[in-house]
């Protein structure tokens, strides 16, 4: 950072969670940072210390702008595609992804859950389901005819289906920030360690359910999320929920350092 400042460049710092965060507010970075932007949703990280808040008003360090996750949204096109390549109509079907599908609990596959959780949902449903099983699923993929199954997707196809479902089923990582920025419906478990404090905080915003680990479970949820009112208060939540578009954000001040505007 030192030598980036010493021959003029700009210097931005990005961190996705509390302990990052904290690096970029340390002593030895006053003067150093332009820009410090966050990767998460201010609802999903906790606030900033009493000691952070200090040095800030004190000392010449950037402040941490919370701009969420960083998605490329799908254009109109990349839609219209996605839905015709797979014979889908909008909010007609729904989407269901644990991940990577190498995750395993209790020596189970994630994925094979929610496959099997998919099947129910849309026998009880009739809505057409769509699986991505994820890059790292190693076993033959299942054939049925109420789901799609799909190995895996290019991120911004996977985007541009998720954002025109009715809901979906996911874990609760970095797609379910997504899903959110998306504002789709959304059920999810924490099937690692490190998910479950997330899934508390998304879950806080009224827009996602949780849900166990168990298909029965699962699908009773979603169920319930179809059936209104919920379906609608969901709806409406979103349409009072904050959210940034962080590429628009970091696009815009990256173009305006660029020609040296001002921000």
């Amino acid at each position: 950072m030192k030598a980036a400042k010493k021959v003029g460049a700009k210097v931005v710092f990005i961190s996705q969670h509390a302990k990052k965060r904290a690096k970029g507010l340390k002593l030895n970075r006053t003067g150093l940072i332009d820009t410090h932007w966050v990767v998460q949703p201010g609802y999903c990280i906790e606030p900033l210390s009493w000691y952070e808040k200090l040095k800030l008003s004190m000392l010449p360090l950037a402040y941490p702008a919370n701009v969420g996750p960083f998605t490329v949204f799908a254009s109109a096109q990349q839609k219209c595609d996605a839905l015709n390549r797979y014979h889908l109509k909008e909010k007609k079907f729904f989407i269901v992804n644990a991940g990577s599908g190498g995750h395993t609990v209790n020596g189970v596959n994630c994925a094979d859950i929610y496959f099997q959780a998919g099947l129910v949902i849309a026998k009880q449903t009739g809505l057409k389901g769509v699986v991505v099983f994820g890059p790292n699923y190693t076993k033959l993929l299942p054939k049925t005819d109420e789901l799609i199954c799909l190995p895996s997707q290019e991120g911004t196809e996977f985007l541009a289906l998720l954002s025109q479902a009715k809901i979906a089923l996911l874990s609760a990582g970095d797609t379910l920030l997504q899903a959110i920025a998306l504002q789709t419906p959304t059920i999810a478990c924490a099937i690692s360690k490190d998910q479950s404090a997330r899934l508390t905080h998304c879950t806080s915003t009224e827009v996602v359910y949780d849900a166990q680990f168990d298909i029965v479970d699962i699908s009773e949820k979603m169920q319930k999320v179809l059936t209104e009112p919920h379906y609608k208060n969901i709806l409406d939540n979103y349409s009072t929920l904050k959210t940034i578009h962080s590429f628009d954000v970091i696009t815009h001040v990256v173009k305006a350092m660029l020609f040296n505007n001002k921000l």
